[in-house]
């Protein structure tokens, strides 16, 4: 058990143990001498009525005046002088101080379980298999910092079951994102992405709300989760976010002799990977930021801008990011790009006919960017009838880039992780 939650239990047990000895000795107290009376047992009212007074329910007191020796009416009855109470003798309260004396010993025994009960649940954590989810999460955001202890891991179980749903489950996600941050834990960040990902468009809100963390590691993985959560409707942020990530690392900036550039630069491939097809399925609705980006980013930031346009079929600015393509279709040392370029441009259509037809009668183009013109441009007329054809096209841009193109491979498919690991790496490599 926490320190914290000892020391709850622990407070909780005093407090009651004190509560229970006062209540022995009020009650003690109280007691009338030992032997047997007749008592009044006080105006008469509803039992809803007496239960409002605490005092009369403990010590079950009425008007308690001893009606011994009255004389009774010819209906057996008998008035108490106290409170002018008619009542029957045979209702008449009889009480003995030895019985009262033995109901609050048990009544101080039931206490004394109760708290025995409270002491090892609480102790044990047993209490949380049967305590309220939403019960839990208040407990778990007010006064546990980790999920280590039963209240954590009982809150894990349930979520793995997909029994936490409405305002408990947005307030575990809202825990849950806390993790995410790039703290000392170890493993939480891993955790609460599974977590987060079974919870699908409920932690939608508390990932939005990352998205303007201080903390990179929190942003990034909140992006991620998103992308796969809300593809088809995200948020501006999120647009923005993949957007920029488009531009690299901003903590190292590919500096690969950083202590943690392979694992920096393991992120931001997943980043890129997962940024792409999002920004391809909403490119009308960051088209001037892609644009600009196009015309004036970085190489890194022009290459993929440009294949987001074509991918996405952006005509009206095709006089911008055609010549970024095709340069890329060139011999310039970077891995899968040409064959990227290609597959984006099967994708992007005959508009880039003109284009591709400059490439093959312009002299500034150097051998292997006219082989995958000449590609483009027979694939658009059709297919190819003949086996030689179709082996003389391999030729010109090679066996595996005219598998994809055959087998119209999408480009979202032939953009993996390991083509885009293998890009920004060579890219990055000979402009060291």
């Amino acid at each position: 058990m926490d320190p914290r939650t000892s020391l709850i239990v622990t407070v909780t047990l005093w407090l009651a143990g004190v509560i229970v000895c006062a209540t022995l000795l009020v009650l003690r107290s109280r007691s009338v001498p030992v032997g047997t009376q007749h008592s009044c047992p006080g105006p008469k009212r509803s039992w809803y009525m007496g239960m409002l007074s605490v005092v009369r329910v403990v010590s079950r007191s009425r008007c308690g005046y001893n009606l011994s020796g009255l004389p009774a009416y010819f209906d057996n009855t008998a008035k108490c002088p106290e409170c002018g109470r008619v009542s029957v003798i045979s209702q008449r309260m009889r009480r003995n101080a030895r019985d009262k004396a033995l109901g609050s010993i048990g009544a101080g025994l039931l206490c004394f379980g109760a708290i025995w009960w409270v002491g090892v649940e609480g102790y044990t954590g047993r209490w949380t298999s049967w305590a309220p989810t939403p019960a839990l999460m208040l407990y778990k955001s007010h006064l546990v910092d980790n999920w280590d202890g039963p209240v954590g891991t009982q809150v894990m179980q349930r979520a793995a079951n997909g029994t936490i749903t409405g305002w408990s489950a947005r307030q575990l996600a809202a825990e849950l994102v806390k993790d995410l941050r790039d703290d000392e834990i170890i493993g939480n960040g891993q955790r609460a992405v599974v977590l987060l990902r079974e919870l699908g468009q409920v932690a939608v809100p508390a990932l939005n709300g990352a998205l303007l963390s201080d903390d990179w590691q929190q942003q990034q993985l909140a992006a991620r989760l998103l992308r796969e959560i809300s593809p088809l409707d995200p948020s501006d942020a999120l647009l923005q976010h993949s957007l920029d990530t488009l531009r690299g690392d901003p903590v190292t900036g590919y500096d690969f002799d950083h202590p943690d550039a392979v694992l920096v630069a393991k992120d931001v491939t997943d980043n890129i990977v997962s940024s792409v097809p999002l920004l391809i399925a909403h490119a009308w609705r960051i088209y001037p930021q892609l644009v600009e980006m196009a015309r004036h980013g970085a190489s890194q930031e022009q290459f993929f801008a440009a294949v987001v346009l074509a991918v996405g079929r952006c005509e009206s600015a095709a006089d911008i990011f055609m010549p970024v393509l095709i340069e890329h279709l060139g011999d310039n040392s970077t891995y899968f790009d040409a064959e990227l370029v290609v597959v984006a441009l099967i994708d992007f259509g005959e508009l880039a006919k003109p284009y591709l037809t400059d490439v093959l009668n312009e002299n500034r183009y150097d051998r292997q960017a006219k082989q995958h013109a000449e590609y483009l441009l027979l694939q658009y007329e059709g297919y190819p009838d003949t086996q030689e054809e179709y082996w003389r096209r391999c030729r010109l841009v090679g066996y595996d880039t005219a598998q994809l193109v055959k087998w119209e491979k999408p480009f979202c498919e032939v953009f993996t992780w390991e083509r885009c690991n293998s890009l920004l790496w060579t890219r990055h490599r000979n402009h060291r």
